[in-house]
């Protein structure tokens, strides 16, 4: 396999990170930790300092691009407006389109015996599936809240199954990670992060599009 294959899956893969933290901002490492999906609890306002399904809804984007927030998005479209910039859709596109190349080239590899090029290729297959994990759920998020406004079912039926479909990214981004990494570990901004306790909350986030009537 060509070194330029190595150096554009990496490079695809670590894009998952400016992608999902210029749609998601927090200015500080202890208003978001991306590899967790967390804070401290008062940024993410949860208990745990889990950025929930509902959070990705409220938490601005960076400043410094032109991505739409899910709010203004939502009243840009039930207005029957043409939002002027990035779409929370399109981030969520690119997210993918990143994350599937990264995942073909490495599939595309043969098996690998030299210790530090398997590590580097398990840390680019785990950024990718964080950014399909965050590609759905942006996507999910945004359908529901599409939902909330227009209480069209058919949003509800499709913010359910992109954040069942980001919580099965979580598992493999989170059997890949462990598979590298210790786990639970305490980072020092955030605290202890538990990447298996957290798998918990993901799927809290589908049980929250179901029974949503919050407006």
């Amino acid at each position: 396999m060509p070194s330029s294959a190595l150096f554009t899956a990496w490079q695809d893969a670590s894009m998952i990170y400016p992608l999902t933290t210029g749609f998601h901002w927090g200015s500080l490492d202890f208003k978001w930790y991306i590899e967790g999906c967390r804070s401290i609890p008062q940024s993410a306002e949860t208990e745990s300092g889990f950025h929930d399904v509902e959070r990705f809804i409220t938490l601005g984007v960076h400043p410094g691009t032109d991505n739409i927030t899910i709010p203004n998005y939502v009243a840009a479209i039930t207005a029957g407006q043409k939002p002027k910039g990035t779409t929370p859709l399109q981030v969520s596109q690119q997210l993918h389109a990143r994350a599937d190349k990264a995942l073909g080239l490495l599939e595309a590899f043969p098996k690998v015996t030299d210790k530090e090029l398997r590590l580097t290729l398990g840390d680019i297959r785990a950024m990718a599936h964080l950014g399909k994990y965050y590609g759905h759920k942006i996507r999910g998020a945004t359908e529901l809240a599409l939902f909330r406004k227009a209480n069209d079912k058919s949003q509800q039926e499709t913010a359910i199954q992109e954040l069942t479909l980001a919580a099965g990214e979580w598992e493999r981004y989170v059997a890949t990670a462990q598979a590298q990494y210790l786990n639970p570990i305490r980072v020092n901004r955030t605290g202890v992060l538990d990447w298996k306790a957290l798998t918990t909350e993901v799927w809290h986030d589908v049980e929250i599009a179901r029974g949503s009537a919050k407006l």
